[in-house]
C-alpha cells in the first residue's frame, strides 16, 4: 500500500478513507488530544507488528488502545473495579489512560506479556470517530521510540510520510502534553505517567467518592 500523504478532504471523507485503510490492514497517523498517534486495527497482528517496526520499538512495551465507548471496556478487560468505573465516568472522554487486566482476546502483541491493557476514551473528534467506527484503535504516539511526540500533520509527514499509509490532517496542533496513565488493575492504584491530569486531581476526585482516600 502506497502512502497517500496529507489528506486535505472534509472531515467525513478523511474518516471514511482512514477506516478503509485500517480495515485493509494499514497503519495511519491521526491527531489526538495529546500527540499524533499511530493507528491500526488492534486485532490485526500484521498491522500491529508494523507499528513496532515504524517506531523502531522494543516488543516489550505495550500499546494502548483508544476505544469508542465505555461499554467497550467490558469486552477488552477481565474486570472493572468500582474505582476504575468511577474514573471512567469522571474523566472520560479525556486524557486519562487506564490500565486494566486484559481480556483473553487481547493479543500478546498489544499487552507484551503484561496481561494488562491501557484504554482511553479520547475527546478528540478525529480519534473518537475512528475508535467508534472500528470499536478500538491503537493509540501509541506517532514517533520513533524514545523521541519527542509530533503535534502537526506537517511534522508527521516529514518524519513518517514514507512509513504510514495515510496521514489525517488537522488544522489545530495537538496539545503536546501526554495523557496521564493510571494502573487500576490492582487494589492499589499507581500513576505510571503524570500528564494532563495531575496526581492531585485524581486523588481528590477519588477521595470525594470513596471513604478511604487512595494512595496513588
Amino acid at each position: 500500500m502506497q502512502p497517500k500523504g496529507l489528506a486535505y478532504y472534509s472531515f467525513k471523507r478523511q474518516i471514511e478513507e482512514a477506516i478503509l485503510v485500517l480495515r485493509n490492514g494499514g497503519v495511519i497517523a491521526f491527531p489526538t488530544e495529546s500527540f499524533y498517534g499511530l493507528g491500526a486495527d488492534p486485532f490485526n497482528e500484521a498491522a500491529v507488528k508494523r507499528i513496532f517496526e515504524i517506531k523502531a520499538r522494543e516488543g516489550t512495551k505495550p500499546i494502548l488502545l483508544l476505544i469508542g465507548s465505555r461499554e467497550k471496556v467490558v469486552e477488552l478487560t477481565e474486570e472493572v473495579t468500582p474505582q476504575a468505573a468511577f474514573l471512567m465516568e469522571r474523566f472520560w472522554p479525556g486524557p486519562l489512560t487506564l490500565v486494566l487486566k486484559a481480556s483473553k482476546g487481547i493479543s500478546p502483541l498489544i499487552h507484551c506479556g503484561t496481561k494488562k491493557v491501557g484504554l482511553r476514551l479520547s475527546p478528540h473528534p478525529v480519534a473518537l470517530s475512528l475508535a467508534r467506527s472500528l470499536g478500538a484503535i491503537t493509540g501509541t504516539s506517532c514517533n520513533l521510540s524514545g523521541q519527542k511526540g509530533l503535534i502537526t500533520a506537517q511534522e508527521v509527514k516529514a518524519l513518517m510520510g514514507n512509513k504510514v499509509d495515510l496521514i489525517l490532517d488537522w488544522e489545530i496542533p495537538c496539545a503536546g502534553i501526554p495523557s496521564t496513565v493510571l494502573d487500576v488493575s490492582e487494589n492499589r492504584l499507581k500513576v505510571l505517567r503524570e500528564g494532563q491530569i495531575s496526581r492531585e486531581e485524581l486523588t481528590q476526585a477519588l477521595k470525594k467518592k470513596f471513604d478511604i482516600p487512595p494512595q496513588i
